[in-house]
């Protein structure tokens, strides 16, 4: 590429940032962040605990549940359910 040519196309891109500039939106009112992916898992968990950690919220004491009587506490059983159904062989 010749000199000429190539200063034009340099400013035409430089023309071109200034425009997308206004576009950006990483600003102190609206950041953003970046998160590691590789770990899938820990990046999940990573951005729940960081959004949870910058909801400012106000902690709060729950109120104690009670839970009524079981009327029937050893009448379930969760195989009989099952018992016909098929299953993958467990190999792990």
């Amino acid at each position: 590429m010749k000199r000429k040519a190539y200063e034009e196309e340099m400013g035409k891109l430089q023309i071109e940032l200034c425009h997308l500039q206004r576009w950006v939106t990483d600003t102190k009112h609206a950041p953003w962040y970046i998160v590691r992916s590789d770990d899938k898992k820990a990046a999940r968990l990573n951005t729940i605990a960081h959004i949870l950690s910058v909801i400012p919220y106000k902690k709060r004491k729950p109120e104690p549940v009670t839970l009524p009587a079981c009327p029937t506490k050893d009448a379930y059983n969760d195989t009989t359910s099952i018992e016909k159904r098929r299953f993958v062989r467990e190999l792990f």
